[in-house]
């Protein structure tokens, strides 16, 4: 009986063995179709996603350039406001002064002949300054 046992047992450790290596024949047989069928679709897939990526860095390229030539003109338009707002201060700082330096000699000189002129000529040179503010350039 231990002998009849015996050969059971070896007879069912063949038969998983057999069958294993069945299963093992048919799936590397398998296998080898698979990766020629993958190669082919990796091949159409990757030639399209190349396509695909050129298409995306172009746009991202036209992109970036836009923004670019948006920020060169924001930082153009901001150094222009800037010298703007800077020549009509000085401007209108120059036309202060003047305007101080005009009535302190108009006050500390004599109502003579020659001081009058002097301060018709000075508020002469004032107003075109205080009017070059006004100009848009």
């Amino acid at each position: 009986m231990n002998d009849e046992r015996q050969k059971k047992f070896f007879l069912m450790k063949m038969a998983v063995a057999g069958l294993a290596i069945l299963i093992l024949a048919l799936w590397a047989f398998n296998l080898k179709n698979v990766w020629l069928a993958d190669k082919e679709i990796a091949a159409t897939n990757n030639s399209q996603e190349w396509v695909d990526l050129k298409e995306n860095l172009n746009k991202t390229l036209v992109d970036v350039k836009d923004q670019l030539k948006n920020v060169q003109k924001t930082k153009d338009d901001a150094e222009q406001t800037a010298n703007q707002a800077l020549l009509a201060d000085v401007l209108k700082e120059t036309g202060q002064k003047v305007s101080a330096l005009a009535s302190s000699t108009a006050t500390t000189t004599d109502n003579s002949s020659t001081s009058s002129p002097a301060v018709t000529a000075t508020t002469t040179l004032a107003a075109p300054a205080v009017k070059g503010n006004s100009k848009n350039y």
